[in-house]
């Protein structure tokens, strides 16, 4: 369902949680994360300390439809459910781990 890639340091460090494409139609986030994971997997840049984890399309339905989501906006509610209701409900239970683990979010 998603693919969230992890790059650790030697050292210790903050937890980094990097999320593109909450929204299906925002595609720039997708890309940055797709050019830092290349410099990153070339060893044009490395994690010195702590950890980051990249989700690159974290709605991959929508992304694929160009829309912003396909049952609820994702970005408005993200809780984990026991039943999950919809689609984005079901991507609310995979991301509210990464989320719980994480010290820091960035979602662009």
């Amino acid at each position: 369902m998603l693919n969230p890639v992890v790059y650790t340091g030697t050292e210790s460090g903050v937890k980094l949680l990097v999320l593109g494409a909450v929204h299906g139609n925002e595609k720039c986030g997708t890309e940055a994360i797709r050019r830092v994971m290349a410099e990153l997997n070339s060893g044009a840049l490395r994690i010195a300390a702590g950890q980051v984890t990249f989700v690159p399309i974290c709605n991959p339905r929508a992304y694929e439809k160009d829309v912003r989501f396909t049952e609820r906006n994702l970005n408005r509610y993200v809780v984990p459910m026991e039943i999950p209701d919809c689609y984005e409900a079901e991507l609310g239970n995979v991301l509210c781990p990464l989320l719980a683990d994480c010290d820091v979010l960035l979602d662009i």
